[in-house]
Formats: C-alpha cells, structure tokens, sequence
C-alpha cells in the first residue's frame, strides 16, 4: 500500500468562504454575457417542438463527465447503446452491461427526474436532494454507502502521482442545511 504525506494537503476554502468582497466590475461583464447566452438557448429551446433533441445529449454528457470524476467511466457510445437496448425505461437484459454504464445511466435518470419536479413547481429541498441521491447510489459501489442520507465523514481527494490529499472541508458540527430553505428557481 502507497503511504501518502498528508503535511503537503490542500484545505480549499477553509475560513475563506463566501469571499469577504467580490470584484463585481470583473464578473459583471461574464456574468451579462453567460446570461445572454443562456436567454437565447433557452428561448431556442421553447420554440422548439421537442427540446428533448437538444437536452438528452447535453444531460448524457454531464452524466459521463460527472460520473468520471468520482471514478466511474463510461463513454458517451454506451450510455445512447444501453438507451437504444433499453427504450422506454425497460431494464430488459442487463447482465452484458458493465456496471459503470448502469451507475451513469443513474446518474442520468436523477438528473432527468430533478429537472421534471423543478418544472412541475416542485421547490429543491432536504428531500428532494435525498430522493434523488438514494435513486444515482441504488446500484453499484454506492449501494451500501448510506444512499439518500448526507454524508457525515470527511471528503479528501488524492493524486496518488504526487502523493498529496486534497481536503474538502467539512463543518461537521456547524452542519446544517438551513442553505436549502433559501434555494429559489
């Protein structure tokens, strides 16, 4: 087993977080042009008859690149594969399946189905967020990792080739989620 120095660890934003000032005359210029683009997209969108054409694409996609930052490959060919295998939301075979594929199409489904409640009015909440995690981890390596529970561990990241953890900080004592009740679409 690597042994790895935890001297040289990183805490990203420990204390410094929210920032005590924000440069509004540097962000203001992307923030309008990320806006705009976003305004035409989504007016592009409610012309068309079925905005599924343009959304699925783009939700597969964050769904392989999401799931490979949590160690879980899957290409873009076999998630429209298993699609294709599997319309309608049938499970049909799966035993030729690698796992990944499964966790990502998960992955993908969760996201299908937060975007459908945010639409139908539904408000983000401690619930909704737990739904929808207990759903992306009921197969695969998350299944037996607390699905549709808040994580109560400390989260770290290491770079195996340079020997360094990464910390992600967690405030376990002052842990609330009072955060969501603030949440607006």
């Amino acid at each position: 087993m690597m042994s790895l120095a935890l001297d040289g660890a990183i805490h990203y934003h420990h204390g410094k977080f929210p920032p005590e000032k924000l440069d509004y005359e540097r962000l203001l210029p992307v923030l309008l042009r990320a806006t705009d683009a976003i305004a035409r997209y989504d007016q592009m969108l409610k012309n068309m008859h079925n905005s599924e054409i343009l959304l699925a694409p783009l939700r597969n996609q964050e769904a392989v690149i999401s799931s490979r930052m949590e160690g879980t490959v899957s290409t873009m060919d076999e998630i429209l594969k298993y699609e294709a295998d599997h319309q309608n939301g049938e499970s049909g075979n799966i035993e030729n399946v690698r796992s990944e594929v499964i966790e990502t199409i998960l992955y993908q489904r969760s996201l299908k189905l937060a975007q459908q409640a945010l639409l139908d009015g539904y408000p983000i909440t401690q619930s909704m967020v737990k739904s929808l995690h207990q759903r992306l981890l009921s197969f695969g390596r998350g299944a037996r990792k607390s699905p549709g529970e808040f994580k109560t561990e400390q989260n770290y990241l290491a770079d195996r080739s340079r020997k360094k953890f990464y910390l992600c900080q967690l405030a376990l004592k002052n842990y609330k989620m009072d955060w969501m009740t603030s949440l607006t679409i």
